[in-house]
């Protein structure tokens, strides 16, 4: 766990009233991974521009973490790098293009996501487990929804296979069948599909 500053090569680490900065020291720098694993303290975190990786459990656990500010030139969020993180919301940036199994697991506090990104690959179990979780914004133009042979549960607001309550605004038709398709019906009970202002309603489940 960080505790004040931390400087590599690659990227300094520090605290500072609660905050946690990530700061590159080189082009195209990534997060070393596990720095601020469940620390407690951290309510705010400021990724700077040119972190083009979040890597694996950068702040997982880290549950009192509210609010994140992602760099545009993020492209890749890894495996479980907010996993149990007390976010409300979180806004991935337009050039992000993989969002990795667990990254967003189990935020118990997490109600809205918002993914600004063009092109994108999300993994399955992404956002597995977020209790409070009734918004998915997707303004994606094209979206793959991975597969790995266990049941599809991309996202959802229970451990087991209940999407309940879970509203979808996509870009288009073809996002909206993609993501159809990727979740079983088992998996969707109370799910919708709708436009981005909401006015069309692709599936209901």
């Amino acid at each position: 766990t960080v505790l004040g500053t931390i400087s590599s090569d690659i990227i300094t680490y520090s605290v500072s009233n609660n905050v946690a900065t990530l700061t590159p020291n080189t082009q195209d720098a990534a997060t070393d991974g596990y720095f601020f694993n469940e620390n407690k303290t951290i309510t705010s975190a400021v990724l700077e521009e040119g972190i083009v990786t979040l890597s694996n459990r950068t702040f997982r656990a880290c549950s009192n973490l509210a609010e994140v500010e992602l760099p545009s030139t993020l492209t890749t969020i890894e495996e479980g790098a907010f996993q149990k993180a007390g976010l409300v919301s979180i806004e991935i940036p337009e050039n992000v293009t993989y969002i990795g199994t667990t990254a967003l697991g189990a935020c118990s506090a997490l109600e809205t996501v918002i993914i600004k990104a063009k092109d994108i690959t999300i993994a399955n179990y992404c956002a597995r487990g977020c209790a409070n979780l009734r918004s998915v914004y997707i303004y994606s133009d094209n979206v793959v929804f991975e597969q790995d042979g266990r049941a599809s549960m991309h996202f959802t607001n229970l451990e087991s296979d209940n999407a309940s309550s879970i509203t979808y605004y996509v870009k288009n038709q073809n996002v909206a069948d993609a993501l159809n398709a990727s979740v079983p019906t088992t998996h969707a009970k109370g799910m919708k599909i709708a436009s981005i202002d909401g006015a069309t309603i692709y599936y209901t489940r």
